[in-house]
């Protein structure tokens, strides 16, 4: 029995058919997952950069008009208008405005401020509408689903109960004079 065993593993080491094929399930198991990181990589950056853009744009527009006292309901649904990609924009998003004083600036306070998937997307943590010449702080968060789940870079990142991570942007401006 051993004899025969022996006889049937050494053949098989000798035989050199099929072995192109192993190699070949191999690196295109690692080409696959090197394409969904990239992938992955691609519409995260694709998502910050639009998230980004669009609270610039309404940063500005806030900042020039200051006439114009805006909502914390109108100012989110500004930003998720000027960002169209962001399909769960209108759900996801929570934004915190805060005046801070420039000569005692300490940085805002660091916990998270996102909000999960089953929580009530637009409560609002905290929402000063700035004045004249007032340096004023905006802290946007955006929960998203990773687009491959479980595998590449979609396992390595920090996400709640429910599989969603956060995009973050942060801007600072002062209010114009009237």
């Amino acid at each position: 029995m051993m004899k025969a065993l022996r006889t049937a593993l050494n053949r098989f080491h000798k035989e050199e058919d099929g072995y192109t094929a192993v190699e070949v399930v191999i690196v295109f198991t690692a080409f696959i997952i090197f394409l969904m990181i990239g992938f992955e990589l691609a519409y995260i950056n694709l998502r910050q950069a639009t998230l980004q853009q669009s609270v610039d744009k309404v940063v500005r527009e806030l900042r020039l008009t200051t006439g114009r006292d805006l909502t914390y309901g109108e100012l989110r649904s500004e930003i998720c208008d000027e960002a169209g990609v962001l399909k769960t924009c209108d759900s996801n998003l929570r934004l915190e405005m805060i005046k801070v004083n420039p000569r005692q600036f300490t940085g805002a306070v660091p916990q998270s401020f996102c909000t999960n998937a089953a929580e009530d997307p637009n409560p609002q943590r905290k929402f000063t509408a700035g004045h004249d010449n007032e340096m004023m702080l905006m802290r946007v968060c955006l929960r998203y689903r990773p687009v491959i789940q479980g595998v590449g870079l979609s396992k390595f990142m920090n996400k709640d109960e429910q599989g969603y991570a956060a995009l973050t942007v942060n801007a600072a401006f002062v209010q114009e004079p009237r």
